[in-house]
């Protein structure tokens, strides 16, 4: 067994997949992260393995992502286009968190025995991956595997935001959430009054994060052929909180 008794920040790469615990403590110390490339997946139940002090192992849970032996499709059937990104070759959860981190990645294919040279390709795009290819008709592509990303609740829309009656609303620049779009996401939905938030990856007056602020919500971004994109601007509408 490998100890890693670290405290800080880990590397993207690395796979945080369980940890241990000792209440009677080990070594001094009674929390333990199982780190590596490979992905613990149980703890040792075996008759034939003693049990390691008072060890009990905790499973990271894999929440919402559902996987399909194919390559993903759109929610009408149609094969969606993938764009090969190096970065997450190294393992599956790499790719994964490529995909996590780009409002625009839906889904994400994974190639065992590698595509063009690729095991990791992302869905980016205005037309989600909800599927994966499974009629008859198309024969599984290599040993691809679909892995569909679960909605945050958030809808994004590829140009400003405007309300119901189709409204451009007042943006409030956001310094504080200029570093990342997920930063920006949390300023937003941390505010009862931010119904929506703008992101301008290659800045707009020397800002990327604009809050939607006011009594006038933010309920969608344009996406009509009567108005031109702006910039480079997407559109995130908050999800509506319901009450029991």
């Amino acid at each position: 067994m490998h100890i890693l008794n670290g405290v800080g920040s880990i590397a993207e790469y690395v796979i945080l997949a369980a940890f241990e615990w000792y209440a009677s403590e080990w070594n001094g110390n009674k929390c333990f992260l199982i780190l590596g490339t490979i992905e613990s997946t149980k703890g040792l139940t075996d008759s034939v393995h003693d049990r390691s002090r008072d060890a009990t192992c905790y499973i990271k849970p894999v929440i919402g992502w559902r996987n399909f032996p194919n390559s993903c499709a759109s929610s009408d059937g149609e094969d969606m286009l993938q764009t090969a990104n190096p970065v997450g070759n190294a393992f599956r959860k790499r790719c994964q968190h490529l995909c996590v981190v780009r409002d625009t990645c839906s889904a994400f294919e994974w190639y065992e025995s590698k595509l063009n040279g690729n095991k990791c390709f992302l869905m980016l795009g205005t037309i989600g991956s909800t599927t994966e290819l499974i009629d008859s008709v198309h024969d599984r592509s290599l040993d691809a595997t679909c892995y569909i990303k679960p909605s945050t609740g958030w809808k994004m829309f590829p140009n400003y935001c405007v309300s119901s009656d189709g409204k451009n609303m007042a943006q409030t620049a956001y310094p504080n959430g200029n570093a990342h779009i997920r930063r920006c996401q949390h300023h937003c939905a941390m505010r009862d009054n931010c119904s929506a938030f703008e992101w301008y990856e290659s800045e707009w007056n020397g800002n990327k994060c604009f809050l939607m602020l006011g009594t006038i919500k933010s309920t969608k971004g344009v996406i009509d052929s009567v108005h031109s994109k702006w910039r480079d601007a997407t559109c995130s509408i908050k999800p509506v909180r319901k009450i029991d």
